[in-house]
């Protein structure tokens, strides 16, 4: 429920930067959400993948996982730079909020893993 939660409050401060009506409160407000989301998605992401993932390949999962979130940044930032470029800046908060209500969409269908526990009670 939080990591559906994070991305939910992700999608819905997309949208209200794509509506932004250039009022320092809001602004303020905008950025403390987005950046406590994205911080508690970073440490929920890698903590989801160990727990998730069997004990012999821990390693590789995470990875695999850091290997994949460094280069959707490379992407995403020339994805976005690109879109910036040539649509302008509401393209870029609209494509934001579209990624997310798809990344929302596959995460709400999705069934809750089983977590596996790396030590048996004694």
């Amino acid at each position: 429920m939080v990591f559906l939660g994070t991305v939910l409050t992700l999608t819905l401060v997309f949208a209200r930067f794509y509506l932004f009506d250039a009022r320092l409160p809001w602004l303020g407000f905008l950025l403390f959400l987005f950046f406590t989301t994205f911080k508690l998605l970073e440490a929920l992401l890698p903590f989801l993948i160990s727990k998730i993932a069997p004990a012999d390949v821990k390693g590789a999962a995470i990875g695999v996982f850091a290997t994949s979130q460094f280069t959707e940044a490379f992407c995403g930032g020339l994805l976005g730079g690109w879109v910036y470029q040539v649509y302008g800046m509401d393209a870029v908060f609209l494509l934001g909020v579209a990624l997310a209500v798809v990344w929302f969409l596959i995460a709400w269908s999705t069934v809750s893993p089983h977590l596996i526990s790396t030590m048996k009670p004694c």
